[in-house]
């Protein structure tokens, strides 16, 4: 019997282990696709706790992202000695992930590396590294995913932290734990303005869940809007074969613009007000235009229309 193999895109892969690491283990595959001529960002895939993510460099989904975008993949294995959580910190997970970047950039001989924007996709502890880190570089995110995880840093988030898009994700039958603290960050964030969106599971405990399905929806469409130079709403990047249809999730249009600094030469994101985009109610799944205001308490701020309508269709369902 024969098999048509779906075509997987030619990318430059490197192994690195970076020099300067501050946790035990700091392992990370990174990979620029060949189609990608100069690097606008970069799309870092951390895993759950201790886990090794590296092989999600390859995964065909996240190259087609990347691909779209033009963005390097840092995947990530990073942990301490068992049961020692604190490689999680911007201290440690975060000066892990940028050493590797500054090493893949001259690897790659692609200086525009090391000063992307960047953004994050996670699972469990790994939506920790990423809130943790944008809590510690706000003007280097261009965009996050919050998803599942128990503990985070401390310390209220800055004006700048608030203007970066983020995507909370809790399953209503996890732990009380992270159900609460999660809650909490995002409800404190929201009051304050932040353009965060809440998705809640209703029959998912720990899982990935829809997460990466609807994470990878919004990275693509938080994306197109943010890094400068591209078509806001230029269509959805296709699914590898087999994988979730992303089609329920299409692309945003939308944007203005905000300085971000990347530690090097200034990259400006476009900036993402409140009121142009749209508020979800989380308990009815209604939407409103964001220019109508109102009470954010309860809410979820959505990219655009479309993006509006599929978060309204999943809480609804």
């Amino acid at each position: 019997m024969l098999f048509a193999l779906p075509q997987v895109s030619l990318a430059a892969t490197f192994e690195i282990t970076p020099k300067d690491k501050p946790i035990e283990t700091a392992d990370f595959r990174c990979v620029l696709p060949d189609s990608v001529t100069k690097v606008r960002g970069v799309l870092v895939l951390v895993p759950g706790a201790f886990g090794d993510g590296r092989n999600m460099a390859t995964e065909r989904d996240w190259q087609a992202l990347a691909e779209k975008h033009q963005l390097a993949i840092v995947a990530c294995s990073m942990k301490n000695k068992e049961k020692d959580w604190s490689y999680q910190t911007a201290a440690n997970a975060g000066k892990a992930i940028l050493s590797a970047i500054k090493e893949f950039a001259v690897l790659s001989k692609h200086p525009e590396i090391e000063n992307a924007p960047l953004a994050f996709w996670g699972h469990s502890a790994g939506g920790q590294v990423a809130y943790n880190f944008t809590l510690a570089h706000p003007r280097r995110v261009a965009a996050f995913t919050v998803n599942k995880g128990a503990t985070y840093e401390g310390g209220s988030p800055s004006n700048d932290m608030l203007k970066v898009p983020g995507i909370f994700f809790l399953g209503s039958k996890d732990s009380k734990e992270r159900v609460d603290n999660i809650t909490n960050i995002y409800e404190g964030g929201r009051r304050r303005g932040a353009v965060w969106c809440l998705v809640v599971e209703k029959d998912e405990g720990h899982g990935v869940g829809v997460s990466k399905r609807m994470g990878y929806q919004f990275l693509d469409n938080a994306l197109a809007a943010r890094l400068p130079g591209g078509t806001p709403g230029g269509g959805s990047s296709t699914p590898a074969a087999g994988s979730s249809p992303l089609s329920d999730f299409p692309d945003l249009n939308t944007g203005g613009r905000g300085p971000v600094s990347g530690g090097g030469p200034e990259v400006k994101l476009n900036d993402l007000p409140e009121k142009d985009g749209f508020i979800g109610n989380l308990k009815t799944g209604e939407v409103t235009p964001g220019a109508n205001g109102g009470s954010r308490t309860g809410t979820s701020w959505l990219l655009n229309k479309d993006f509006a309508t599929a978060w309204s269709d999943f809480v609804k369902k």
